[in-house]
């Protein structure tokens, strides 16, 4: 697997394309509990194999009227191809390193790496997934997202699921969720 190539001027980039955007914005909607969810916002901006990626999560208790952020930010790496002979549609794998960061009651971050995976074996159809790991006060956190999405070029409607594992203590903030994505 090689990286696109700067060959068309483009980086091997196609406009409106989900695989290695120049700017890619989404926007997903979480449900948790009867009381509880979660609106996400996640940006990516690049060009060829290099991209800024950050992901906010801002979680809201209606009932205790509580909320609580988890931010990402990442400098991420992407590798892939797009319509070639091994994949028609589009493959992308991404290595990421930056800051997971909670903010509550209690203010708390740390050093984490992403490993997001795309797939769109067609221009209308793909599945991702986006791990991330965290250590934050000696535990590791894992953000796990899994999603389909359906669309074609420049929008995707999504949908998926979203887990998050905490060191010692189980899953945390787990829940399906619907959403869109926006990609140039």
């Amino acid at each position: 697997m090689e990286p696109w190539s700067d060959a068309q001027g483009s980086g091997g980039h196609t406009p409106g394309s989900p695989v290695a955007p120049y700017l890619r914005i989404d926007y997903r909607w979480q449900y948790l509990e009867s009381d509880l969810d979660a609106n996400d916002y996640l940006l990516e901006a690049g060009y060829s194999i290099f991209a800024l990626y950050g992901r906010v999560t801002q979680y809201e208790d209606h009932a205790a009227d509580e909320n609580l952020d988890i931010e990402q930010y990442y400098g991420l790496i992407r590798l892939g191809e797009t319509d070639s002979f091994h994949f028609p549609g589009g493959f992308q794998i991404g290595l990421g390193a930056g800051a997971y960061l909670i903010e509550g009651n209690d203010d708390q971050g740390g050093p984490a790496l992403t490993l997001p995976v795309l797939f769109y074996p067609s221009d209308w159809f793909g599945l991702e997934f986006r791990p991330a790991w965290a250590s934050i006060n000696r535990r590791t956190i894992s953000d796990y997202d899994i999603s389909i999405s359906a669309g074609y070029r420049f929008i995707q409607l999504r949908a998926g699921y979203r887990w998050l594992w905490v060191q010692h203590e189980g899953h945390w903030l787990d829940g399906p969720y619907a959403g869109v994505s926006l990609g140039f």
